[in-house]
């Protein structure tokens, strides 16, 4: 039977999985703007790195209208706190600009929602989701380099995009992957999609944001409607 992407997720509920990348929120912001528009929910959202700065906020029960308008809003001086350690930013702003939008526990939100960080000590990644929301949010995109590691209940996070992996069960998984080449692939129960020709944005390119998330929008907004064999 001949399928489209939107009839595939509306048969029946699916999670949605935003992955890591540099400055990647913006173009998940584009990506989930297209699904809101075609009245697609996920029943569940994971999040890496970028992806957990958006999927946190879309589990508070932000639409993605509001998260664009959020994430556009923050200018490179809202977190932009230089200071000795592992990376050059203390991410003490970023922290503040999280609780700002965020509520302390997962447990408050309106939406299930797991973080993946990179766990220092474990070297391993790992699936939060339970605890302080702002802390695991935060260590999940603490890039390296960028931002200095979160110390949290006596573990130490990073980047939760360094061995990034997807949810591992039999549900179906829409997936946004920012950043690898491009791919449009549905395999089984899960839907990977990385957009392609968005441009690179990062802590001096944020005038870039209009453009990554137009483009990303309109990008998903045409899959939605692609057809495959099922």
């Amino acid at each position: 039977m001949s399928l489209t992407m939107k009839d595939y997720l509306q048969s029946d509920s699916f999670e949605l999985y935003l992955g890591a990348g540099f400055f990647g929120f913006y173009a998940h912001v584009g990506f989930v703007k297209a699904l809101e528009e075609a009245g697609l929910k996920a029943a569940k959202i994971y999040g890496s790195s970028a992806g957990a700065i958006v999927g946190a906020m879309l589990a508070n029960s932000y639409t993605a209208h509001e998260v664009e308008k959020i994430v556009r809003n923050i200018k490179r001086a809202d977190f932009w706190d230089p200071g000795l350690g592992f990376g050059l930013l203390k991410g003490n702003k970023y922290h503040e600009i999280l609780t700002r939008y965020l509520p302390s526990t997962f447990s408050e939100l309106k939406i299930p929602f797991e973080v993946t960080v990179f766990d220092v000590f474990a070297l391993r990644v790992k699936n939060i989701h339970s605890g302080n929301l702002c802390e695991a949010v935060r260590g999940s995109s603490a890039f390296p380099g960028l931002f200095q590691p979160v110390k949290s209940a006596n573990k130490i996070f990073m980047d939760g995009g360094l061995f990034e992996t997807f949810p591992r069960h039999n549900n179906k998984v829409l997936a946004h992957c920012f950043g690898r080449p491009h791919l449009y692939k549905k395999e089984q129960n899960r839907v990977v999609v990385s957009l392609k020709g968005l441009p690179r944005s990062g802590p001096t390119k944020m005038h870039l944001a209009e453009e990554i998330i137009e483009k990303a929008y309109l990008q998903t907004k045409e899959l939605l409607y692609t057809k495959w064999t099922d």
